[in-house]
């Protein structure tokens, strides 16, 4: 039966049953109401007919109590009859002219019993309404009402009730199918929908749901239904998904055969599935590992049900191989093991990183060499054999010089490579039973195993000099350094490691403090000298926080003009109980333990202050020279900090020259352009320090924005002797002059150096002749009462003078080699002008 009959079957019982109860009651109702009227009527016809007939009924004038009931009758229509029983219970008078009927003649037999009584008259129904004549008396009066009326208004509302059901049962019909068609289509629809899912399209019942409470019950059951069915197709995915992941999965029987491997279990292994189903997983034994270790592993996995460790095994090639696998028995419902599942990674990679964060641990990981943690376990072997076996064994800590200085100024990555290159140098100088260490920075030990004397330890710490004093060719530039040596023996000097290689440091910093690439052997004496320098480093701290620095002034003189130009402001230390340092004694040190920049900045503060001052007093025609160090002149914003600090002075820049040495300038020569130009731009005049005592390149020198060329002391002391010195300063002073820049002689000490420089057209001189460094008010003094000194000479007289052996009074040391000076500045000059054209197309 389809959902329409369903509906309308029970909707058109539910209205017939409704209609036949309603009518029914309605029946009853109207029945009953009917009969109370008649019967109230019948009453009140009674008494009328008592008040009327009860004198003539006590007076026996029978005749004329049926004339009164007759005309009774005649008034009310649906009147069947009026019948009157006396007090013997016999009718006496009545409507009918004739006999009364025997259905009539039968109602004395019930007499006062009943009121109402429904009667079969001549084929009709008659209703019988019996009243007492008067109470209390046995007379009683019968009125009849015929029916037929009130069953024509029965049949009426019958037919009303049978059209009324008839509407009602359409009405239904068309409710029915209303609600068939409600109910049905978000059924179709939903089915519709679960049709479309099971053909793969997605399970939408959103819109369904909203057809009604009792269809969304039944989507709700739908949808949970479809979403378990999605988790279980997904769980199903996933499982397959994981299945063919990464980590390989061999699936075996209880009997341990392989029944079922995925595709990463062929990646690792080699084997494809074919090769090795209905095999067992011993196929893989690498060999590595016993029979206890299997049994082992074969107990723990059949009392724990899993196997978890780090297992050898073999590919295919025969090639052998770590893995971690993980073995888990599958078991059924009743706890019973149907199947084995291993899974496992190839940890080759893990392996592989562990020995390499190993080799870490113990080897330096720039140069390879091993490091400290190695070196003392590799010391503690040594030492060990060395007590046993009673030999001497040598400890080279091998430092490099000016290696700071390298790595500021062209990078990191340059001293890097220069760490790597000294490492492999190092060990190629050594014996292969040698220990080569790097302990951090540019320090590095060299352990020289079954030495028989102190010789052997000499002349080994020689060939590394020699091997490291050797120019590197690194990052196109030719670096050069040297390695300072401390040489501690062993048993002599120390018998344990922290000792042998605090003592050979002692003794490497007496070789820096003997002048670098050198080395040195340790003495007891030195570390009293070491422990003076451990508290130089700590007071040098705490001077440069507290400011127990001042500033001596050197003046400058020109020879052209015979006046003091100018001052080089020079550091001091006042220590509160030594009194004042020399430059010479804390310099180094506060350049190797890295506050030789603050210091620097101090400098340059202090000397804007104190020119200012100068300048308030008059003396506003001075120059300033400063030294920079490297990591000053490496600052990229050392321009701004000179502008600033000499606006906030009141001095112009014009009146400031910084120094540079000739080492800084040439160990990167494009970043010293750039830094030189931002300086230039400032209006800050420069000059290169110390010029002749680096390796300058004159395809650079030329590029360089300065001013000034400063002719080292080294030169200048011995020009009065040494023909060398003197022809370097004739040469240096030419060559400034071809470029078109002055120079400046420091050191000068005699009237013999003054005389010489005049001659060769030294423009500027400095040193004790005219004044040594002098505190601020002592300098000022001194220039106050120097005015300008004559006689001096000027530069014009050799001016275009190709060579200063012509010039008449010559020193003759002079004179002997100013031919071969000339030529080889001539060519030099010449090779210039021939390679600068090629370097600037270069450039383009």
């Amino acid at each position: 039966m389809t959902l329409y009959a369903r509906i309308a079957s029970l909707l058109v019982a539910f209205v017939a049953v409704s209609v036949l109860a309603l009518s029914w009651f309605s029946y009853l109702a109207r029945v009953d109401d009917f009969l109370q009227q008649r019967a109230a009527a019948a009453e009140t016809l009674t008494a009328a007919i008592a008040k009327t007939v009860i004198a003539d009924t006590l007076e026996e004038r029978h005749a004329k109590v049926r004339n009164s009931l007759r005309a009774v009758a005649k008034s009310n229509a649906e009147l069947r009859y009026i019948l009157l029983f006396g007090f013997d219970g016999q009718p006496f008078a009545s409507t009918y002219p004739d006999a009364v009927p025997a259905e009539l003649q039968q109602l004395a037999q019930h007499g006062a019993a009943s009121r109402y009584r429904r009667l079969r008259l001549e084929g009709r129904d008659v209703d019988d309404f019996s009243h007492p004549l008067i109470e209390n008396l046995d007379a009683r009066i019968h009125v009849g009402y015929d029916t037929s009326a009130f069953a024509a208004s029965l049949r009426a509302a019958r037919e009303k009730t049978l059209w009324l059901t008839l509407g009602v049962i359409a009405l239904a019909l068309l409710a029915a199918a209303l609600a068939a068609g409600r109910i049905g289509r978000p059924l179709r629809q939903l089915a519709a929908a679960v049709r479309d899912y099971g053909r793969g399209q997605a399970f939408a019942p959103e819109s369904i749901a909203r057809a009604g409470p009792e269809v969304a019950v039944l989507v709700d059951s739908f949808a949970t239904m479809v979403k378990d069915r999605q988790q279980a197709e997904q769980d199903l995915r996933i499982a397959a998904t994981a299945f063919e992941a990464q980590e390989a999965i061999v699936i075996t029987d209880v009997e341990s055969r392989i029944v079922r491997v995925n595709k990463a279990f062929t990646h690792i292994t080699g084997y494809a599935a074919a090769d090795v189903v209905g095999q067992r997983p011993s196929l893989f034994k690498s060999g590595r590992h016993d029979a206890e270790f299997y049994r082992r592993m074969w107990a723990t996995l059949l009392s724990e049900g899993s196997w978890s460790g780090e297992i050898w095994d073999r590919r295919r090639s025969g090639e052998s191989y770590p893995k971690w696998l993980t073995i888990t028995a599958v078991k059924s419902a009743d706890g019973k093991t149907t199947h084995y599942v291993g899974s496992f990674i190839d940890i080759t990679a893990q392996k592989t990183a562990e020995e390499h964060i190993l080799r870490l641990a113990y080897h330096d990981a720039l140069t390879n060499l091993p490091n400290r943690i190695s070196l003392h376990e590799r010391m503690q072997q040594v030492i060990a054999l060395a007590r046993r076996d009673r030999t001497r064994f040598a400890l080279l800590l091998i430092d490099l010089d000016r290696f700071k200085q390298i790595n500021d100024t062209l990078g990191h990555h340059v001293g890097d490579e220069l760490l790597i290159e000294v490492g492999r140098r190092l060990t190629e100088s050594v014996r292969d039973s040698d220990i080569v260490a790097r302990l951090g920075g540019d320090e590095f030990v060299v352990v020289l195993n079954a030495q028989e004397s102190q010789d052997s330890a000499t002349r080994a710490a020689e060939t590394i000099v020699a091997v490291l004093s050797t120019p590197f060719a690194i990052a196109k530039h030719e670096l050069r350094t040297s390695p300072s040596i401390g040489i501690c023996l062993f048993p002599d000097d120390a018998d344990e490691l922290d000792e042998l290689i605090k003592h050979a440091d002692v003794a490497m910093y007496q070789a820096k403090a003997q002048g670098r690439g050198r080395y040195c052997f340790f003495t007891p004496q030195m570390q009293v000298a070491v422990s003076s320098r451990m508290v130089i480093e700590q007071e040098l701290r705490v001077a440069l926080a507290e400011g127990q620095f001042e500033l001596h002034y050197q003046p400058q003189l020109d020879l052209r003009t015979g006046r003091i130009f100018g001052v080089e402001a020079l550091v001091r230390w006042r220590h509160p109980q030594r009194g004042l340092v020399s430059p010479a004694d804390f310099i180094p040190i506060a350049e190797e333990i890295g506050i030789i920049d603050g210091i620097g900045d101090w400098v340059i503060d202090e000397a804007c202050r104190q020119m200012q001052a100068w300048r308030q007093r008059g003396l506003g025609e001075l120059s300033l020279s400063i030294n920079l160090s490297a990591g000053q002149f490496l600052d990229k914003h050392l321009p701004e900090r000179i502008r600033n600090t000499a606006r906030a002075a009141g001095i112009p820049t014009a009146s400031i020259d910084l120094e540079v040495t000739e080492t800084m300038a040439m160990a990167s020569p494009n970043e010293t352009i750039a830094v030189l130009h931002g300086l230039r731009r400032e209006g800050i005049s420069l000059s290169i320090d110390d010029f002749g005592t680096g390796y300058s390149s004159l395809a650079y020198l030329k590029l360089l924005p300065f001013n000034t060329l400063k002719i080292d002391r080294a030169f200048v002391k011995d020009i009065e002797t040494d023909p060398d010195d003197a022809g370097i300063c004739d040469v240096t002073v030419l060559l400034a002059h071809k470029l078109g820049r002055e120079t400046i002689a420091e050191g000068v000490e005699t009237e013999g150096q003054l005389k010489f420089l005049l001659s060769i057209g030294c423009e500027k001189i400095q040193g004790y002749l005219i004044s040594k460094p002098l505190p601020a008010a002592a300098a000022e003094a001194f220039i106050r009462a120097n005015p300008r000194m004559e006689g001096l000479g000027t530069v014009d007289l050799w001016k275009g003078s190709r060579r200063c052996g012509r010039k008449k009074g010559r020193n003759p040391c002079v004179i002997r080699y100013s031919g071969l000076i000339w030529s080889c500045l001539d060519f030099v000059l010449v090779m210039r002008r021939i390679e600068q054209p090629r370097h600037n197309r270069t450039n383009e």
